[in-house]
């Protein structure tokens, strides 16, 4: 008990510094800067081993998220080994915290319009996971486990973080739950009214949505983990990655996800059809992919990077206030 409170407290106060950080570059115009209203990037976590979570499905409540480190999975046995990652599976990283829904424009404008929109931090090292980030990205994985209550109902998201590479873990409409072609229709995560996107868990392929207004995904560079060398940390045969992006995919309302219209789902990206793993491994590390997403807004060119198990996920959401880096 005095373990979870220290940590709520500590997480709160960290709310606020990053609060107050994204308001002081409120007039620094980044990627969502094209939004209505526009919207600053939340301030970067990257190199810091934070993630800020949003929880954008109305009326649930995120109960907890679990975590388990990759550096601690035998691929010769497909499981997580260490006490490490045992232990780990039993911390809920929020605390005593629960995360209630909010409205999807909550993410949109500055901290005076919507104050908390870039979300509630958890920090990996209060929990007794490495309190610094690792040059080896193997070390910076996690899998992780979402728990979600809606209207009674019980349910579970199961994402991949690299938490040194990213800053945001958003829960989004239409995203599916683990077993979601199980649950009966209109029972889904987000309700009746916005149905369970279908899910691809268990093929090589992913939904991209980007939601972020007056901008154009333009690349998808993907390099798999698999490729990854931790002696020398490097890629080693597509150190820069295979764009397997085949059309623009230009920003949509923050609206286009809710109900059950046409493209809520986003555009599907099959990585079997270029040169990859044509089907999915019992190894979780044969499928873990990291992602470099190209996008631009007007004239400025920007990259956000994520890491995906393209297996075990559907959804590759891109929302306003993700901060994102500025390239040439």
């Amino acid at each position: 008990m005095r373990t979870s409170l220290f940590a709520a407290v500590m997480a709160f106060g960290m709310l606020a510094g990053f609060s107050a950080s994204a308001q002081q570059g409120a007039d620094q115009v980044g990627l969502s800067g094209g939004t209505t209203p526009p919207t600053p990037d939340c301030q970067s976590t990257a190199n810091v081993p934070v993630l800020l979570v949003r929880n954008l499905i109305e009326n649930s409540v995120v109960t907890g998220i679990y975590a388990k480190p990759y550096s601690d999975y035998s691929s010769s046995s497909q499981r997580f080994m260490s006490i490490g990652s045992l232990v780990g599976g039993q911390v809920n990283l929020l605390g005593s915290r629960n995360l209630k829904g909010k409205k999807m424009d909550s993410v949109t404008g500055t901290d005076d319009d919507n104050p908390g929109r870039c979300g509630f931090p958890v920090n990996f090292g209060q929990f007794g996971y490495r309190k610094t980030c690792s040059a080896d990205k193997i070390e910076n994985l996690y899998q992780m486990t979402v728990y979600l209550e809606r209207e009674g109902k019980k349910y579970t998201v199961t994402l991949t973080k690299n938490v040194c590479d990213e800053t945001m873990l958003d829960l989004v409409p239409g995203m599916p739950s683990d077993n979601s072609d199980k649950i009966p229709a209109g029972l889904g995560m987000s309700g009746a009214a916005t149905p369970d996107c279908e899910t691809t868990a268990g093929e090589p392929k992913l939904l991209l949505r980007n939601l972020v207004e007056g901008t154009v995904v333009t690349t998808v560079r993907v390099r798999p983990i698999s490729d990854y060398d931790r002696a020398s940390k490097t890629f080693l045969t597509a150190p820069k990655g295979v764009n397997i992006s085949t059309k623009p995919i230009p920003g949509k309302p923050l609206s286009s996800v809710i109900g059950s219209g046409a493209g809520r789902c986003g555009t599907p990206i099959n990585f079997a059809k270029f040169d990859f793993r044509p089907d999915c491994s019992k190894d979780k590390m044969q499928n873990l992919y990291e992602m470099t997403i190209g996008m631009q807004r007007g004239e400025q060119k920007y990259t956000v990077t994520l890491t995906k198990n393209v297996c075990d996920e559907t959804m590759a959401d891109i929302l306003p206030g993700i901060p994102a880096v500025e390239s040439k």
